[in-house]
């Protein structure tokens, strides 16, 4: 999958309804193999404002055939991602999360419209997320726990016992 073109903080990734029988809202498309499409189905759900009862959108209940392509594209791609090292994959995360801040009141704004929270805590749950994103940007060095540690008095290299209980006595 190449998400390198799809321009998701840009993209038109709802159609407006037009027909009398298609519901006032927004339709979301579906993105699959890094594009947003139409879907084909006849089943919409509406995301609705809590607050307002006002439908913000509609999201399609996929068709089968719909869902058998993301989950191909989805094997697809990580047929290659599953080689890429931990570093470059950190990077795509991190490209993530400076998106995320960058467009952190939207999202809040959305989420807010969405779920009914206030804007205050929309914002705290968009930081958390990212919090996500920086911990599991930081794998690769909580990996390296398990490396050998170098004695800070005398610059040999030892391997700390796995047992937790026996741990406090070879702190560095």
């Amino acid at each position: 999958m190449n998400i390198e073109g799809a321009d998701f903080v840009n993209s038109q990734n709802t159609t407006s309804a037009t027909s009398p029988q298609e519901r006032a809202a927004d339709r979301v498309k579906l993105l699959i193999g890094g594009r947003f499409i139409e879907s084909k189905t006849t089943e919409w759900g509406d995301v609705v404002n809590p607050a307002t009862q006002e439908v913000l959108a509609s999201v399609p209940f996929a068709t089968e055939a719909e869902i058998h392509a993301a989950v191909a594209s989805a094997k697809e791609a990580f047929k290659t991602w599953r080689f890429t090292p931990l570093g470059a994959r950190a990077r795509v995360m991190l490209k993530l999360q400076a998106l995320v801040r960058q467009h952190l009141n939207r999202i809040a704004r959305t989420l807010s419209a969405e779920q009914g929270k206030t804007l205050a805590d929309a914002e705290g749950d968009v930081l958390r997320g990212l919090e996500v994103v920086e911990h599991a940007c930081s794998i690769g060095s909580l990996q390296l726990a398990n490396l050998p540690k170098m004695c800070g008095r005398c610059g040999h290299l030892f391997h700390p016992p796995t047992n937790r209980s026996m741990r406090r006595y070879f702190t560095v």
